[in-house]
């Protein structure tokens, strides 16, 4: 059981030219994460509950298709993820330790290198020309796009004597897609 995950994002594109666009992107999400296991009375589940509280940065090189107003657009980029799981319960009771160490949490000289590659198609498309009156030059609109991300879990610290040895082989990846519509203020 994985609930959609509702996320905060912050984009700042900077134009290379006609045709070309790097992007940063600060990515917060959180979504709930279940297991229900019937046991063998057939009566009875054992439910298991988390919240994943998900951060990541992520640059691209997006590459315009066309100039103007309607741009659609491919990305490919990389990225920094971390999280961690929080607020857990076992059939609605809260674990001794609900909440997880960070994985993966970047800091001042450890994981540093990016743990996630993304691939990336979409369109620009700007609505509202001179969107503020008196100010010249900035302009509104919508983008809507698709994002397939290659993440790295970083599980590997978590294989020592009381962790996940024989459980867990390294590297272990998972793939997330995202569909995004966003407002978009460009000047």
């Amino acid at each position: 059981m994985v609930s959609h995950a509702v996320s905060v994002m912050l984009k700042v594109s900077f134009y290379l030219g006609d045709k070309f666009t790097s992007e940063n992107t600060l990515f917060h999400s959180r979504s709930t994460l279940g297991l229900d296991v019937p046991l063998s009375d057939g009566m009875s589940v054992f439910q298991l509950r988390t919240k994943l509280d998900m951060w990541e940065y992520a640059g691209s090189l997006r590459y315009n298709f066309l100039r103007g107003g309607f741009q659609p657009y491919a990305k490919v980029g990389y990225g920094l993820t971390w999280y961690r799981l929080e607020d857990g319960s076992i059939n609605g009771q809260g674990m001794a330790n609900p909440n997880s160490y960070w994985v993966r949490r970047p800091g001042f000289i450890r994981n540093l290198w990016p743990n996630t590659l993304h691939l990336g198609a979409g369109v620009d498309v700007i609505l509202v020309k001179d969107f503020i009156p008196g100010l010249h030059g900035v302009d509104g609109g919508l983008r809507a796009g698709y994002i397939l991300s290659r993440h790295e879990l970083g599980v590997k610290d978590l294989t020592g004597d009381n962790g996940l040895q024989g459980i867990v082989v390294e590297p272990v990846h998972v793939y997330r897609n995202t569909f995004e519509l966003l407002g978009t203020l460009s000047f």
